[in-house]
C-alpha cells in the first residue's frame, strides 16, 4: 500500500517521521512531503497538484493563530503552543515540534467531495477539533483514543487504524487483493 502522509498548518513532513517509519517497517511505500504551506496565494488546488495518483492520503487540520505582516499565522512562544496546540505531548516532544513549526499562509478552504470510501480518523481526546464535528460529515468516522498529534503520541495505534481502514470497503466488504488473499 501507498501513503501520502499531507501535514496540517505550521508543520512539515516532518511532523509524520514517526509513523512514516512505522509504515515503512511494516512495507509500506511511504511520503511525507513539505507543501508550500508558508507561501501566500495557493490553495489546497495547488498542493493536491503536488500528490500524484494512487495514494491514500492522511491528511492533519487547519487552523489559525496569529497573523504576521504576511497574514501568515503562527505560533508566538513554546509555552503557549506547549498548553494549546501540543497539550497531550510530553514537553520534550513539544519542544522538537515546536522548533521546527514555520508559518502559514492565509488558506482559502476549497471544500472536495466526500466520496463513500473516505474514511476519517477521529481523535477522542482531540482538544482542537470536536469528535461531534465529523458527524453528517464523513462517510465513516474510526475513533482513535489520543490527542490531535497522534503521530507524536500514538503512531504505532495510528498506522494500526491506518491498515485495517485501507482493507475495508464502504460497503464493509474486505478487499481481498490488499489482504494478500488474491
Amino acid at each position: 500500500m501507498r501513503y501520502v502522509l499531507v501535514h496540517g498548518v505550521w508543520h512539515g513532513g516532518w511532523c509524520w517521521e514517526r509513523v512514516a517509519r512505522e509504515l515503512a517497517s511494516r512495507g509500506h511505500d511511504v511520503a511525507a512531503p513539505d507543501l508550500p504551506s508558508d507561501q501566500p496565494g495557493l490553495t489546497q488546488l495547488d498542493y493536491a497538484a503536488l500528490r500524484g495518483t494512487d495514494w491514500r492520503f492522511l491528511l492533519l487540520s487547519f487552523g489559525g493563530f496569529l497573523r504576521d505582516e504576511h497574514c501568515r499565522s503562527c505560533w508566538p512562544d513554546l509555552e503557549t503552543a506547549a498548553t494549546r496546540l501540543y497539550p497531550d505531548c510530553d514537553r520534550t516532544t513539544a519542544a522538537w515540534a515546536f522548533a521546527q513549526l514555520r508559518p502559514q499562509a492565509r488558506l482559502d478552504l476549497h471544500a472536495g467531495e466526500l466520496r463513500p470510501v473516505d474514511v476519517a480518523i477521529a481523535c477522542t481526546r482531540d482538544a482542537a477539533v470536536d469528535l461531534e464535528s465529523f458527524a453528517g460529515v464523513v462517510p465513516r468516522v474510526v475513533e482513535l483514543d489520543a490527542g490531535h498529534f497522534p503521530m507524536f503520541t500514538h503512531p504505532r495505534e495510528l498506522v494500526d487504524a491506518l491498515e485495517e481502514v485501507s482493507l475495508v470497503r464502504s460497503a464493509g466488504e474486505t478487499d481481498q487483493r490488499l489482504r494478500g488473499d488474491s
